[in-house]
């Protein structure tokens, strides 16, 4: 079976159509799938702030941990250099 890309975009146009059109929707969300909504959309949003804190703060503080050991390792070096022999 072959379709005509005309025929596939027309589809295309219907299929996005329907989805967009308003209808009724004769439905109750009670309490309890409510506050699982809210409780999963709020855990979502802590998931993301863990991941972006994970991924940006602990690498800083690497390397901020990096160039303070670097920095008192050259003080240490220079004060051993000033001792007499």
């Amino acid at each position: 079976m072959t379709i005509r890309k005309g025929t596939l975009a027309g589809l295309l146009v219907a299929t996005i159509g329907l989805v967009l059109s308003p209808s009724h929707a004769l439905a109750y969300i009670g309490p309890g799938a409510g506050l699982s909504a809210i409780g999963s959309l709020l855990a979502l949003i802590a998931v993301v702030v863990v991941s972006v804190f994970g991924f940006i703060w602990y690498p800083l503080k690497r390397a901020l941990r990096l160039l303070k050991s670097k920095r008192e390792v050259g003080t240490y070096v220079a004060l051993s250099r000033e001792e007499p022999l």
